[in-house]
């Protein structure tokens, strides 16, 4: 997997991972499943000559810049939407824990837990409400005392808080590019509009409300937005469509009211 952060405005760093992973997924139920994996990565950070963030060079300056990391990864998912495209009644739930030890003297010792939640309620004449959460918190252990800015979280955009840009909450650094943070809080509320076509478009208006922090969660840093939404569900590909307007925002803060997204939205 190749990635570069600075072609999406995030912090200005590359990174190359390879490795492999062996996933057992065992259904308890018709509704939920456990999955339990483990495996071995490699992962080399790369930066530019310049434009690059203190926080990036102080951990790479501490750390070194390739790590050889064992990973555990193990959720448990529950769901019972009526139905897997557009649903219109269920909850689904599910959390995740990703653990990194160490290989040898080049490894880091940290972890990620993530949680979500999606629950959709029939109301009047086809009307749909339909309400989202999401909360993730990684953090270090051991010999490794910061956790990697390139696990950070993200937020912004559309499955997360639309109005503001894809991945632009939380924190900037010197050059203006969002560098995320260990903490992720997210929530949305929505109404569906019914259609004629309500099998493939799906109109709502919305409410989204979270941020990413950097170690400690701050009620007062939170950023909402509120908007309308279509999803259309074509024989290709699912389409997303918003339009937002910010409510809560400070100055300084990317915005982006209108978004365009191929995938289902969450």
């Amino acid at each position: 997997q190749k990635s570069n952060q600075s072609k999406i405005n995030l912090s200005s760093y590359s990174s190359d991972t390879y490795g492999v992973l062996a996933s057992f997924g065992i259904p308890l139920s018709d509704y939920d499943r456990v999955t339990l994996g483990f495996g071995v990565e490699h992962i080399k950070i790369k930066v530019p000559s310049s434009g690059v963030s203190d926080n990036v060079l102080d951990f790479l300056g501490r750390n070194g810049s390739a790590f050889n990391q064992f990973k555990l990864v193990a959720g448990w998912r529950y769901s019972n939407f009526d139905r897997a495209i557009f649903p219109t009644k269920g909850f689904s739930q599910g959390i995740r824990l990703e653990g990194y030890g160490p290989l040898n003297r080049e490894s880091l010792e940290f972890y990620k837990i993530d949680y979500d939640a999606s629950w959709y309620q029939p109301l009047v004449k086809d009307f749909i409400f339909h309400a989202t959460a999401g909360i993730g918190y990684g953090d270090s252990f051991g010999k490794t005392k910061d956790f990697p800015f390139f696990k950070n979280f993200f937020a912004g955009g559309i499955g997360s808080v639309r109005g503001f840009e894809n991945g632009g909450l939380g924190s900037f650094d010197d050059f203006d590019h969002a560098i995320g943070g260990n903490i992720l809080t997210t929530a949305s509320a929505s109404v569906t509009i019914p259609t004629p076509m309500s099998d493939t478009i799906r109109p709502s208006i919305f409410f989204d409300i979270g941020n990413v922090y950097n170690d400690k969660f701050k009620l007062g840093d939170l950023r909402s937005s509120c908007g309308i939404q279509v999803e259309w569900h074509t024989p290709l590909a699912p389409l997303v469509f918003s339009l937002a307007k910010p409510i809560h925002h400070k100055n300084g803060d990317h915005l982006d009211m209108f978004q365009f997204t191929i995938a289902m939205s969450t």
